[in-house]
């Protein structure tokens, strides 16, 4: 069993209503805390981002400005780029390219893009991008353990496994 881990003792004068009203005036202060991505998801923001900035250098914008406009028009012309430009064949793709564009404002921005904007942007792929492209909407289908499939993992694990755990 492991060890409980004992709570730190306050230091005098933390427990206090000034501390408190300090600390609230540094967090009020401090940058948003930003979200930790898994590498493959950083490399995915990366992709998208050059796309974004390849988008911005062909029509002449500014990338940061156009970004922070936050005007569904500018992001619903970049994905009918995106369909143009790649071999985007699937709803499920180009809806991956609007979660990261989200991610990508609110990793430069700050803050959660406008839920309209959000709605908006949804239902123009949802509807016209599928139409205009003939978007596969197709889901790959994903097995499922058997009862033969769980019988054979539950007799390894009972009566062929050796190895032990620490605790044993």
């Amino acid at each position: 069993m492991a060890p409980r881990r004992q709570r730190v003792k306050a230091k005098v004068g933390e427990l206090t209503a000034e501390y408190y009203l300090g600390k609230l005036n540094e967090l009020a202060k401090a940058k948003p805390t930003p979200k930790k991505h898994a590498p493959t998801t950083m490399e995915l923001i990366k992709s998208v981002e050059k796309r974004w900035q390849s988008h911005c250098a062909l029509i002449k914008k500014d990338p940061d400005h156009h970004l922070r406009e936050c005007n569904p028009e500018i992001y619903k012309k970049f994905l009918h780029w995106v369909l143009n430009s790649c071999r985007v064949m699937k709803y499920s793709s180009i809806y991956q390219y609007w979660r990261t564009m989200k991610a990508i404002y609110r990793k430069n921005i700050g803050e959660h893009i406008d839920a309209i904007v959000n709605e908006e942007v949804f239902n123009y792929i949802k509807e016209p991008l599928v139409e205009e492209f003939n978007l596969d909407l197709s889901v790959r289908d994903k097995p499922v353990m058997s009862v033969n499939d769980l019988v054979s993992v539950l007799h390894y694990h009972w009566a062929l496994d050796t190895a032990t755990y620490p605790n044993e």
